[in-house]
């Protein structure tokens, strides 16, 4: 893997991490209304909840096989961020691909 694939992987990753926990932050917000029987959730916390189930989904499941402390929850948590950021990564790179060395040091001359 090259020096512009990683750093690709690692901001994507890093975004996926981000969002990742914002929605979930923000999906909590029903945990303060949990005793009142006339709240009614926002669109706004609908479509975050949906979101967070859907980013953190492969992490999920492998949490449910494993359920050990929190330090490898925080594992469970962070490869699930790098697995999304590979897949980003392959669409980006199939999207956009890489032109071979020989048309870049063309397009360089």
């Amino acid at each position: 893997m090259n020096r512009k694939n990683l750093i690709l992987l690692v901001t994507f990753s890093a975004l996926h991490f981000v969002l990742l926990l914002s929605t979930l932050m923000v999906s909590m917000e029903a945990l303060g209304h949990f005793d009142d029987p006339s709240w009614t959730p926002s669109l706004f916390y609908k479509i975050c909840k949906t979101v967070s189930e859907i980013l953190i989904y492969p992490g999920s499941w492998i949490w449910s096989l494993i359920k050990s402390n929190d330090f490898v929850e925080w594992i469970v948590v962070v490869t699930n961020s790098l697995i999304w950021g590979a897949v980003g990564l392959t669409l980006f790179r199939w999207i956009r691909p890489t032109p071979p060395p020989e048309a870049r040091s063309e397009e360089q001359s």
